[in-house]
């Protein structure tokens, strides 16, 4: 997986996209990718090596949530793990953790204000991005979400 990355982040063997001129490259966390193979809080540890291992400031992880409670990984523990200079972006969508993912935050079971809290104690600077996949009413389940969110980062819910 590494050289991958490093291939990648690197712009071999095309050359067109090369980190350190403007262009940032994050990697994302998946089900069914190697984060699969980690056990529960084992995700961040390797996302942290993954990352050191590319050595690069211009390499980030994009940190999902709902990715990451589907494969019943503690997102807040993620964070402390990953620390604020290597997460490069945060997807803010839910997950039951039972039979539902990719619903809007706030709707399932992640604790946005602690996933908040936890990036600003590890000084993250980025953007949280409401993201909602699979949805028959996109402008109505994207306002809740980002409504939620809003009370979380003022810390009024």
């Amino acid at each position: 997986f590494g050289y991958g990355v490093r291939r990648v982040a690197r712009g071999v063997p095309d050359g067109d996209v090369q980190l350190g001129r403007g262009v940032e490259v994050d990697v994302v966390h998946a089900r069914g990718g190697y984060a699969d193979q980690a056990q529960p809080g084992e995700c961040g540890e390797r996302l942290a090596a993954h990352h050191d291992f590319v050595g690069d400031d211009d390499f980030g992880i994009q940190l999902d949530t709902n990715h990451l409670i589907d494969q019943h990984i503690d997102p807040e523990w993620t964070i402390y793990v990953l620390g604020g200079k290597r997460i490069f972006n945060v997807h803010c969508k839910d997950n039951d953790s039972i039979s539902r993912g990719n619903i809007p935050a706030g709707c399932g079971i992640c604790d946005y204000t602690a996933v908040i809290q936890a990036l600003k104690n590890v000084g993250y600077q980025g953007n949280l991005a409401v993201e909602l996949e699979f949805t028959d009413n996109p402008r109505r389940y994207n306002k809740q979400a980002l409504e939620h969110l809003k009370l979380c980062v003022a810390g009024e819910y």
